[in-house]
């Protein structure tokens, strides 16, 4: 009997236990996503997550004790500092309302491997424990490259020795002596409309020749694990022991993309990987495999609100009395919808005065078209002309760039010769446009485009008056000139603007051959106050 009772007493006990177990609270993360994931180098893990409390007691001070360290052997990933849309507090039996999130940013050299730590929350609660969360984040190549990896690079002697950007900027005028590019980002800052050239530089330091080099090249985006341009192969070539090749790939980042633009997201987690794979001539058999890759990071640049114009077409040079036709396209290359976009054109000396066009409504990442005419009038002077353009929003301000404060606008050189009853310049034409800056207090650069029309070679000195009103001086990088016939320079003029200069001014550049004054050119400049943006020339 007695032995009934005590094994009835351990069965109580233990059910007790069991009890207390089954009713122990806790605080538990929710719906998460994003725990266990692999992500490349130089991308961007993002964990998120609900909290939820099982009905015991509430919570306050909640304290996520970040950043968290995940680890691999002796390597580490610190995650961001902070939790975004954290909670403090959380009520009884409540879940949170919002997912909260913690991103871990991967460096371009974070060695491959899988990291696991735990993101481990305090609080004050009466309730019981709360329960950490695992983390693990998996380190790799994108497939092509790992793949590469996996052919192998015996000797490391096939290399992908640099990878080099000029951004040539958006293209928006074709003319004889070159095109002419709008200049909005940085070689490794990518507007979606900007003209690439890429320098690709592979070396053989082997010795043995290298045959049959594949080169591609894509652009990766680290954040959606995705190749926006999916590698394509760009040349194949043959290097010689102990030599190297150069490649030459040139592109419009719009055209070239896979995906359309407004997939694209705005910020630093791109990777240009350049993949060379090739065959040793060692004489082996099976023919010895290597391959050898490389990449650079680059930002593509996406505004808000920003619209250009691009592709203008019109003819360089026309009669007087000739009707103009212009056209080009209107692009909103920023992600948000624009209302009553205009263009306007301008300019003093063909009775353009602030010509402006009704594009209408634009949507993000889309293009409309532009068209406008005029007729050159009879007496017009026979030289080289300015058109300025410039994209207006609906409040009839010109577009500007978040990224450097840069306007939407420019000036094209327009030739008009022959027909006309006006005086043309004698054997000389001034072409002047803003090179940078226009703010109050600042510096201000034009530069002038002068041409020798006559036949024979002339010998100009340079200078700029009626400027006093509006800057203290100004300093030209060449004063003396000797031309050709039909020979074209530059000269560049600095201007230190006043502190209190604002609104239209203007300036005369003046060339004077053999102590006589062959022309002058009156050129416009817009001063924006010390707490506004860039000026502009007409």
């Amino acid at each position: 009997m007695r032995e009934k009772i005590l094994t009835l007493s351990v069965f109580s006990v233990f059910i007790v236990a069991m009890l207390a177990v089954f009713v122990s609270a806790d605080i538990s993360f929710d719906s998460v996503s994003g725990d266990a994931q692999t992500v490349v180098q130089g991308g961007t893990a993002t964990v998120s997550f609900e909290l939820e409390e099982n009905d015991t007691a509430a919570v306050s001070d909640i304290n996520f004790k970040t950043p968290i360290t995940l680890t691999s052997g002796s390597n580490t990933i610190v995650s961001d500092d902070i939790v975004t849309k954290a909670i403090a507090v959380l009520a009884k039996g409540n879940t949170s309302a919002e997912d909260m999130s913690l991103d871990f940013t991967i460096p371009l050299t974070q060695a491959r491997g899988t990291y696991t730590g735990t993101l481990a929350p305090i609080a004050t609660y009466a309730g019981g424990d709360f329960n950490p969360l695992t983390i693990t984040l998996t380190i790799e190549n994108p497939p092509e490259v790992q793949a590469c990896k996996l052919t192998g690079n015996p000797g490391g002697d096939l290399r992908v020795k640099d990878i080099d950007f000029n951004n040539l900027g958006i293209l928006i005028f074709q003319e004889a002596s070159g095109n002419i590019y709008l200049e909005f980002g940085d070689d490794d800052e990518w507007f979606p409309l900007d003209e690439l050239e890429i320098e690709i530089e592979i070396e053989n330091n082997g010795n043995d020749d290298i045959d049959d080099i594949e080169v591609e090249w894509g652009l990766y985006n680290t954040k959606s694990n995705e190749w926006v341009i999916e590698l394509d192969e760009e040349d194949e070539v043959n290097i010689n022991d102990d030599d190297k090749e150069i490649i030459d790939a040139e592109f419009n980042l719009e055209d070239e993309l896979d995906v359309d633009l407004d997939k694209l997201n705005n910020g630093k987690n791109y990777r240009f990987y350049v993949i060379a794979t090739g065959e040793v001539d060692d004489g082996a058999s099976p023919t010895t495999q290597t391959c050898a890759f490389d990449s650079k990071n680059v930002e593509v640049v996406l505004e808000n609100d920003f619209v250009v114009l691009t592709d203008v077409q019109f003819p360089e040079t026309v009669q007087c009395g000739e009707n103009v036709q212009i056209s080009a396209k209107v692009w909103n290359i920023g992600e948000d919808d624009q209302d009553e976009v205009k263009v306007e054109v301008h300019n003093n000396d063909l009775g353009l005065f602030h010509k402006t066009t009704e594009i209408g409504d634009i949507d993000g990442f889309d293009d409309d078209v532009y068209t406008f005419s005029f007729r050159v009038p009879n007496d017009a002077e026979e030289k080289t002309h300015s058109l300025r353009f410039e994209v207006l929003d609906e409040d009839f301000d010109v577009y500007e760039n978040d990224f450097d404060d840069d306007e939407s606008a420019f000036t094209l050189p327009f030739r008009v010769s022959g027909g006309c009853t006006g005086v043309s310049a004698e054997g000389v034409s001034v072409f002047a446009s803003l090179e940078s800056g226009g703010k109050a207090g600042g510096e201000l650069v034009v530069k002038a485009i002068i041409t020798n029309n006559d036949d024979e070679l002339k010998t100009f000195t340079v200078n700029a008056e009626g400027f006093s009103g509006w800057a203290s001086s100004f300093t030209a990088d060449r004063t003396s000139l000797v031309l050709g016939a039909g020979d074209s320079t530059d000269v560049r003029f600095t201007f230190n603007v006043n502190k209190d200069a604002s609104g239209s001014q203007s300036f005369t550049i003046k060339l004077v051959s053999e102590d006589n004054v062959v022309t002058t050119q009156p050129v416009s400049v817009s001063i924006e106050k010390r707490s506004g943006l860039f000026g502009g020339l007409t």
